[in-house]
Parts: C-alpha cells; sequence; structure tokens
C-alpha cells in the first residue's frame, strides 16, 4: 500500500513539470488530466496505470475531444511501452513525440499522440 501512495505521489510532480513542458511545445493552454476531463481541453494528459482498462482510458480520450495526449511511463512501467503505443495507434492516435526525462529522482518517458480521427 505504501508503494502505491509514494508513486501516486512522484506522479503527481511529475504531472505538473511535463503540465509545463506541453504548454510551450505546443503552445496551447487547456490541459487536463484524464481523471479530471471536463469540457474539451485541447491535450490529455495520461499518467500511465497498468491496473487500468486501454480501451477504457482511449474512449475517454476520445469522448473528451482533445486533439493531443500525452502519455506518462515512469521507470518501472517501461516495459509496458509498446503495448500502449501498439493500443493508441490502432485506435486512430499517432505517436508524434517521445521523450525521457526525469523530475528530481523519478526517470519517466513520455509519449505524445495526436489525434487522427
Amino acid at each position: 500500500m505504501e508503494r502505491e501512495f509514494t508513486k501516486k505521489g512522484r506522479m503527481m510532480s511529475i504531472l505538473e513539470f511535463i503540465k509545463k513542458q506541453l504548454k510551450y511545445r505546443y503552445e496551447i493552454t487547456e490541459i487536463q488530466c484524464l481523471d479530471e476531463i471536463h469540457g474539451e481541453p485541447e491535450l490529455v494528459v495520461v499518467p500511465f496505470d497498468r491496473h487500468c482498462s486501454m480501451d477504457k482510458v482511449i474512449g475517454k480520450i476520445r469522448e473528451s475531444g482533445g486533439h493531443y495526449s500525452s502519455v506518462i511511463l515512469l521507470e518501472e512501467d517501461q516495459k509496458q511501452m509498446d503495448l500502449v503505443v501498439g493500443n493508441f495507434q490502432k485506435n486512430g492516435l499517432d505517436l508524434i513525440y517521445i521523450r525521457e526525462d526525469t523530475c528530481g529522482t523519478q526517470s519517466f518517458t513520455r509519449l505524445d499522440f495526436e489525434r487522427l480521427w
């Protein structure tokens, strides 16, 4: 249980760091996390959770109407990268950018997708 709390806390710090990066990269202002979507954000940030169904995540992205989505994989989730990319691409989300980065001591990978539909 403590490990999950720690992972959630690390992810929150990373999300704030990434939101700043994304605003400059895509010159957009409306960025929302997947679990707090309201309205139609330009970009949806998806913290990867191996316990959540990919179909459910992609469905939420489609419902949001966001043009871009950015998936965050923590270091321990790197093995899931091919699964994420494959599922997103077969559902009309094209991989346009991959970046490995760190926030404090936490390494992560950011996968940016653009909606094709």
